[in-house]
């Protein structure tokens, strides 16, 4: 038996309900110089990455060995774990 959000009138198996739930008001709070830790790791093994741009697409620079990678927003909001961040948020 599938239950249903009542907001979003989505099944619960319907992973863009879960991120869209998760945050309040439409996109996640991710800022340039933010710290990503993802769910999945690199291939070089690191799952901490460093955002140098937010938009659309984001492009994010993995802090074990430097290579550079453009996500979809979408996608990428979909495999973080946690955000560090140097400064506190903004009320």
């Amino acid at each position: 038996m599938r239950k249903t959000f009542a907001k979003c009138r989505e099944t619960v198996y319907n992973k863009a309900c879960y991120v869209w739930k998760r945050k309040e008001g439409g996109k996640m709070d991710v800022r340039v110089g933010d710290i990503l830790h993802m769910k999945k790791p690199h291939p070089c093994g690191s799952t901490a990455f460093t955002v140098l741009r937010a938009g659309m697409d984001f492009k994010i620079r993995c802090r074990g060995c430097g290579r550079e990678v453009m996500l979809p927003r979408l996608k990428c909001e979909k495999n973080i774990k946690r955000i560090e961040r140097q400064t506190p948020p903004e009320p």
